[in-house]
């Protein structure tokens, strides 16, 4: 069996995400998770912090999104898209 740790974060909320990947170098589970970051900024800070992450190039989607206003429904196809994408890519494993 293969376990796959992913989430999904955006510049707008990258205060949020580096704060968990920084509880989670105490125990070294950082190395065990993916980022898939929506926004450039936020994927280059991941990036320079030796974080293993991925970049989703939609800047209109980057900032911060309260739930269900603005764009947040965008954020949500994406988090579905990398879970569907994840699944796909180990299931087979």
């Amino acid at each position: 069996m293969f376990i796959s740790f992913i989430t999904l974060t955006n510049t707008g909320y990258l205060e949020y995400t580096i704060n968990c990947l920084q509880s989670l170098e105490k125990i070294e589970f950082y190395k065990k998770l993916k980022c898939y970051c929506i926004g450039k900024k936020g994927f280059n800070i991941l990036k320079s912090m030796n974080y293993d992450c991925e970049l989703i190039d939609e800047e209109q989607n980057s900032n911060f999104q309260l739930i269900r206003e603005g764009n947040w429904s965008n954020i949500v196809y994406h988090k579905f898209k990398i879970i569907y994408e994840n699944l796909n890519c180990f299931h087979s494993i």
